[in-house]
C-alpha cells in the first residue's frame, strides 16, 4: 500500500479505490458505538428494561380472553364438555418451551419476555460475560477488594489441597519403594 499526503487530507491508496482516513474513523466509530449500545443493553437491569415471562401464563392451555357470557347447561353436560375439551388441549398443547420471536403475536408479551430473555443470555454467552455482572461494578473499591480477598482465599485453599495431594504422593511413593525394597531383600535371602 502506499502513503500519500494530500493538502486537504491523508489518503490511503489501494488496488480498489482509495478510501480516505476520516472514512475509516468514522466507520470505527459507528462500529464502536454500535457494540457500546449492544453492551449496555445486555447489562442494563432487567426489571427496568424487560418484563419477566410468567411461566404460569404460558404453560395455561386457556386462552386469555374469555367470554363474560352466562351459560346455562344442566352439571352433568357442563363436567362431560369440560373433560373431553379438556383432554382435546391437552393433546395439542404444544411443550412448552421457548417459541419462535418470529411467530408471535404483540399481545404474546410473556412469551416475548421469554424469548427476549433467550437472547439477552446467549449474547453474554457469545461476549463471555458472567451472570452475575453488575454494572460499574468494577469501580466499587470494597466490592473488588472483596472479591481479591476471595480470589486469595481460594487460591490458598488450592495450594494447601495441592500440597496435601503431593505429600499423600510423596509418602505413597516412599511406601511403595519400601515395599519394593523389602521385597527384593526377601527374594535376595531366599
Amino acid at each position: 500500500m502506499l502513503y500519500e499526503v494530500e493538502t486537504a487530507r491523508a489518503r490511503v491508496k489501494a488496488d480498489d479505490g482509495d478510501v480516505s482516513v476520516e472514512q475509516i474513523r468514522h466507520l470505527f466509530y459507528t462500529l464502536s458505538f454500535l457494540l457500546f449500545s449492544l453492551l449496555r443493553s445486555l447489562h442494563s437491569s432487567t426489571a427496568a428494561t424487560t418484563k419477566e415471562p410468567d411461566t404460569d401464563t404460558l404453560s395455561s392451555p386457556f386462552p386469555s380472553s374469555l367470554s363474560n357470557e352466562p351459560i346455562s347447561f344442566p352439571e352433568d353436560e357442563i363436567l362431560e364438555q369440560v373433560s373431553s375439551l379438556r383432554a382435546k388441549l391437552l393433546a395439542a398443547l404444544p411443550s412448552s418451551g421457548p417459541r419462535d420471536p418470529k411467530t408471535l403475536k404483540q399481545s404474546d408479551t410473556h412469551s416475548i419476555a421469554q424469548a427476549k430473555e433467550l437472547e439477552l443470555t446467549r449474547m453474554r454467552g457469545a461476549f463471555g460475560l458472567s451472570s452475575n455482572y453488575r454494572e460499574g461494578a468494577s469501580f466499587d473499591r470494597e466490592e473488588q477488594e472483596r472479591l481479591r480477598v476471595l480470589k486469595r482465599a481460594e487460591y490458598e485453599e488450592k495450594d494447601r489441597v495441592r500440597a496435601e495431594r503431593m505429600a499423600a504422593m510423596e509418602k505413597a511413593e516412599e511406601e511403595r519403594k519400601e515395599v519394593e525394597k523389602k521385597r527384593r531383600r526377601d527374594e535376595e535371602r531366599a
